[in-house]
């Protein structure tokens, strides 16, 4: 089945990549990224310059020669969070959490340059 949804995956990705509506960023998580990165070389897409690409990740990312801009998610600073605010729920369930940020870290790579114009 994985290899079947590759097949598919790296399809769409070449239709996407060869249509009117080519993006100019792609988004997604680190194992995305890396596959999409290894389809749209193989549609001879460039990254950046046709196409800028940014991870979301718990680390960084490279993919040949590239070296994926990557945003990545603080894991631990998240569970601390979560840990402090299920404290404070149970020492009173009563009462209203606001919601709480974790902002992620910047990794700045090779992959992502601002649109033409």
């Amino acid at each position: 089945p994985r290899a079947e949804e590759s097949r598919h995956f790296a399809r769409r990705t070449a239709e996407w990549l060869a249509g009117p509506g080519r993006p100019t960023a792609v988004v997604g998580t680190d194992l995305d990224i890396i596959d999409f990165a290894y389809c749209a070389v193989r549609a001879g897409v460039r990254i950046p310059e046709d196409v800028s690409v940014l991870a979301i990740g718990p680390r960084e990312c490279l993919v040949g020669d590239l070296d994926v801009t990557v945003w990545r998610v603080p894991f631990e600073r998240l569970g601390r969070a979560a840990v402090t605010m299920l404290r404070d729920k149970i020492d009173d369930p009563g009462q209203a959490l606001p919601p709480r940020t974790v902002p992620f870290e910047s990794y700045i790579g090779n992959s992502c340059v601002a649109p033409r114009a």
